[in-house]
């Protein structure tokens, strides 16, 4: 849970977590809590990966519910359909950033969904192992050793 925990860390934020619980082996999970709080704050949900988009929705409701102030989320992984927008669009979620390692053009996205790319990270990535470098640094911010 730590990676989940690292923006928070470099941003100097507090943290609050969601707890969810996955019953069955499918996308649907139960959004049972939020440990923390979040009245009157801006908050992002950080996550690996979308889906249905169930997930990311009622703990966004739930953090609105708690009284944030907006609701942002950040996923690795947008395995994006239409009916995750459909969802997504319905939602207190104002952005959502996803990284384009998953093929997101089979739906046209709406502008409150973001694609940030990955390429230049993993060229940099590949041209240091290329030259027997280190690539740590890459995760690394100034001031930090949390990598």
């Amino acid at each position: 849970m730590f990676w989940v925990c690292k923006p928070s860390f470099y941003l100097g934020a507090s943290v609050a977590i969601g707890l969810k619980e996955r019953i069955g082996h499918d996308e649907n999970a139960l959004s049972l809590d939020v440990i923390g709080n979040v009245q009157g704050k801006h908050t992002v949900i950080v996550d690996d990966v979308i889906f249905s988009g169930g997930t990311l929705v009622n703990l966004a409701q739930t953090l609105v519910d708690r009284g944030a102030v907006s609701v942002n989320a950040m996923v690795t992984h947008g395995a994006i359909s239409q009916k995750t927008l459909d969802k997504l669009s319905n939602s207190p979620i104002d952005t959502l950033y996803i990284t384009n390692t998953i093929e997101t053009q089979p739906v046209t996205l709406p502008a409150n969904v973001q694609v940030v790319s990955v390429a230049p990270l993993f060229g940099e990535a590949i041209l240091r192992i290329a030259n027997n470098e280190s690539i740590s640094s890459l995760f690394e911010t100034q001031g930090s050793n949390l990598a």
